[in-house]
């Protein structure tokens, strides 16, 4: 996690992976986010970047469970129904009566 000499006095650290656990954000996980819409990885001030960041936060819980080949499980913790068989962050699905898409 972040330590004091990563973390510049605005909140953010220098690297995204200074606020991953483990400091390695996956290649996987990476792509995923890269093909999103909310400019996570992008820039200076990324916003994974920000210690109050909740796409780091979200990456910290439950990529742990994907990489572990336990979806199930936490899918179940969160109070899932049925089979859930994957997990990918910043998919981007049409909403209905809405233009464009967006993540959900």
């Amino acid at each position: 996690m972040a330590t004091q000499e990563k973390v510049p006095l605005e909140g953010y650290t220098k690297k995204i992976e200074d606020n991953i656990f483990n400091n390695e954000l996956y290649p996987e996980t990476k792509n995923e986010y890269a093909r999103g819409k909310g400019h996570e990885l992008e820039g200076q001030r990324a916003h994974m970047k920000a210690l109050h960041s909740s796409s780091a936060l979200v990456v910290n819980v439950f990529d742990y469970w994907r990489r572990q080949n336990r979806i199930q499980d936490i899918a179940r913790c969160c109070g899932a129904e049925g089979i859930i068989s994957g997990m990918e962050f910043e998919k981007i699905h049409p909403i209905k009566g809405m233009a464009g898409h967006h993540p959900i």
